[in-house]
């Protein structure tokens, strides 16, 4: 358990840990200008303010998630919520020349959910994507990010073009410490599944060979303003 929360805390904080040094990075070199360009400064000190709220923010979800304390949920926007995913993601995406589509239903009713934990699943598996399509050599990079409402629940799903998973590793995927990355820690897709389950819902999963991958995981809705989950 030590170690799994150890490797957790690792493995979430460090996005928005390597965020921060990268906008204080480019703060020094716009200060280092002959010209300072005080307005790019004040926009990078909030990002750094963002995301090291976020960084707390996702620490102490990972604490609740290990106390099996029963988070605290609540109505949330799944149309905003993934474009918080998006802006967080935005440069890497661009970075690896990922282009991003976006296929969201009008009108979704909202989601009784923790907010941070939800969103620490769709920027793990949204990264994950990006990955296997930059390591995997995908000529065609395409990653969607879907949501629609179905049955009374609204179905989210992240879907690459990349090489696929290789079937010796499905039965495995998301086991703890599990990984096919040198650099991995194998507990994104471990949280991912654990933050899902406790939201009432499962990982939905389908590969092909070429064809890329697709996650799915659906959340209660919110009839008028009932927890449902």
């Amino acid at each position: 358990m030590l170690g799994e929360m150890t490797a957790s805390i690792s493995h979430e904080v460090n996005q928005p840990l390597g965020s921060i040094v990268t906008s204080a990075e480019a703060g020094l070199r716009w200060l280092n200008h002959e010209t300072p360009n005080h307005a790019e400064v004040r926009a990078l000190l909030e990002r750094i303010v963002a995301s090291g709220r976020r960084a707390a923010d996702i620490i102490s979800s990972l604490k609740s998630l290990a106390r099996n304390t029963k988070p605290e949920r609540d109505a949330v926007d799944v149309a905003g919520l993934i474009d918080e995913a998006v802006l967080i993601l935005r440069s890497d995406l661009n970075r690896r020349q990922i282009a991003l589509r976006l296929e969201i239903s009008r009108d979704l009713p909202q989601v009784r959910i923790d907010r941070t934990q939800i969103l620490q699943v769709i920027v793990n598996l949204v990264t994950n994507a990006a990955q296997a399509m930059a390591d995997g050599q995908a000529w065609n990079r395409t990653l969607a990010i879907r949501a629609r409402e179905s049955q009374q629940r609204v179905v989210l799903e992240v879907e690459d073009s990349g090489p696929g998973v290789d079937p010796k590793v499905r039965e495995r995927l998301f086991e703890s410490f599990y990984t096919t990355k040198t650099t991995g820690t194998g507990m994104g897709l471990a949280i991912c599944r654990s933050i899902v389950e406790a939201h009432g819902s499962k990982i939905e999963f389908q590969s092909s060979p070429y064809l890329g991958a697709r996650f799915s995981f659906t959340l209660g809705t919110e009839p008028n303003g009932q927890d449902t989950i």
